[in-house]
């Protein structure tokens, strides 16, 4: 369970953090920044599945019946992923990346909210279940935490089924997100919603996106 004291805790930490960008207006800072509040996210959560408040989530290796559901993000983590993209993967990697994302964003075309859920295509970095961006993750994705993976298959297959969504993990995603969005705000930083894919096909596409955005452009807008 979360005490009001652990949560000032938890969101001085990630707000302090992610103040160092304001400072340091370089990559380097900004990945280290916000992957230093991904762990923490992931510490926190880790340190509550040892107590009775987390042990009902169903979420597990392998399990990927959500990662067919269209997720947007914000700007900064958009910008984030991307950078990541561009100075890690190998040319060939980012090739086979960028044909999926074409082809989802194909399908994809003309689906809205109230698409039934079987009609949408498995995001561009799943594989073989398993998720290639993980530990940087969008925090949408990280905050969908089923207490039943029977509910989530039957959703995605298009049945009437309501996913219910563990109480305190929740909690912890609200305020990493609350912490971090107005930390990036304060700081004049574009915090505007994007569509994750189709935000990651034009960050990949822009030259520098990551100096761009630090030096405070609108690239999404």
């Amino acid at each position: 369970m979360l005490t009001r004291k652990s949560k000032e805790d938890f969101s001085n930490a990630i707000q302090t953090e992610i103040q160092k960008v304001g400072y340091d207006k370089t990559p380097d800072t900004f990945t280290k920044s916000l992957s230093y509040c991904y762990s923490n996210i992931d510490l926190l959560i880790d340190s509550l599945k040892q107590t009775s408040d987390i042990r009902d989530v169903a979420c597990r290796p392998g399990c990927s019946w959500c990662c067919r559901l269209p997720v947007t993000a914000r700007a900064y983590e958009v910008v984030y992923i991307a950078e990541y993209l561009k100075n890690h993967w190998d040319t060939l990697s980012l090739f086979q990346l960028k044909k999926r994302i074409k082809s989802y964003l194909k399908h994809s075309a003309g689906t809205t909210h109230f698409t039934p859920m079987q009609h949408y295509n498995s995001c561009p970095f799943l594989e073989k279940h398993h998720c290639l961006i993980y530990f940087m993750r969008p925090i949408n994705c990280q905050a969908h935490n089923s207490c039943n993976e029977r509910t989530c298959r039957a959703a995605m297959e298009g049945k009437p089924e309501i996913i219910e969504f563990n109480a305190v993990m929740k909690e912890v995603y609200d305020v990493a997100f609350s912490s971090i969005h107005s930390s990036f705000k304060e700081m004049k930083m574009d915090t505007c919603h994007v569509g994750l894919i189709p935000g990651l096909k034009k960050a990949m596409e822009i030259h520098r996106s990551m100096e761009k955005y630090l030096d405070q452009y609108h690239l999404f807008r």
